[in-house]
């Protein structure tokens, strides 16, 4: 039996961020057969993406479906059961677009030795991207040169309440 957990994904995200996704696996129990060919596969969702694949000890990682789905292959073959693999650490980029709740499906399977898949998910909520509003009022329609008026600029903070801080 493999299996595989997930770490590092915020309850809750603001479009057009970045979060650390971190996925953990180890090889069945102790005193089992060894495994040979670990295979991680993790999907994100519309909406998000892969910055780029990660170094990871142990694993070669490659990026597919336009940056959507990464597949690392263990490179410790053959591998004795009851191991814990080294982490697999991924930058995920949460498009500005996005909206909703994001699930990310992972597994780590062992084709060769026809082992029971291990699987997790990771679920992200994500918020409304933030965003700085300027409202004008007081603007004449017609004014003739020389003239002064008064015009008045008023700013506000858009986005979801449980969206990032605003700090300058």
């Amino acid at each position: 039996i493999l299996d595989l957990s997930t770490s590092g994904t915020p309850a809750g995200a603001a479009a057009g961020t970045s979060y650390g996704l971190t996925l953990s696996s180890s090889l069945g129990s102790a005193g089992g057969p060894a495994y040979n060919d670990p295979i991680l596969i993790a999907s994100l969702p519309s909406g998000e993406t892969f910055a780029s694949a990660p170094s990871a000890t142990g694993w070669i990682c490659a990026l597919s479906g336009g940056g959507t789905v990464l597949t690392c292959t263990s490179t410790a073959a053959p591998i004795a059961a009851g191991t814990s693999l080294a982490d697999v650490t991924a930058t995920v980029d949460i498009a500005s677009s996005a909206a909703g709740s994001l699930q990310t499906s992972a597994m780590l399977v062992d084709s060769v030795d026809l082992a029971t898949a291990g699987g997790a998910t990771a679920t992200v909520d994500v918020t409304a991207a933030p965003g700085l509003h300027l409202a004008t009022s007081g603007t004449p329609s017609s004014a003739a040169s020389g003239t002064h008026y008064s015009l008045t600029l008023s700013p506000s903070l858009g986005g979801s309440p449980a969206g990032p801080a605003y700090n300058d």
